[in-house]
């Protein structure tokens, strides 16, 4: 009877192959909870600033009394000196910015009031798209955020 040492061909190849579906399957899931993290801290951060500037042209009619009919553009430093945002967006990237560019003083919201409902947006670069406060949910949902660079 021969004394068998190590592992045949066959049980390595196996074990590779075991190895190697589960890299696949636990690397593709980290990646996708990775995607879905920071697809939802865009969209908070989003509501946070849509919501301010909101409330700041409900709040302060003399400043912005939508001065073209239903629009009016708000900038990034007016919420933050009224209180509406805190000073710590300064520090945050911008979704629509594939750079890593963060709010600046001078970064424009806009605020529509069109046909009795009130949409806040945010004009992408280099492109045709806006982050709306309506689309703002299918682009956290379907990551969309790459479309918006």
């Amino acid at each position: 009877m021969k004394n068998k040492k190590g592992f045949t061909l066959i049980e390595l190849i196996v074990c590779i192959g075991i190895i190697v579906g589960l890299n696949v399957v636990i690397g593709y899931n980290i990646k996708l909870a990775s995607r879905t993290s920071k697809s939802n801290k865009y969209k908070a951060t989003m509501n946070e600033v849509f919501k301010a500037a909101s409330d700041y042209v409900e709040l302060s009619t003399s400043t912005c009394q939508m001065a073209y009919g239903d629009y009016c553009a708000v900038t990034i430093d007016d919420l933050v000196k009224s209180g509406l945002l805190d000073v710590t967006i300064y520090d945050t990237k911008i979704p629509a910015y594939a750079d890593g560019s963060k709010f600046e003083k001078n970064t424009l919201i806009n605020v529509n009031k069109a046909y009795g409902k009130k949409v806040v947006s945010f004009d992408c670069v280099n492109s045709e798209y806006s982050i709306t406060s309506e689309n703002l949910d299918n682009y956290a949902k379907n990551y969309l955020w790459e479309r918006c660079e």
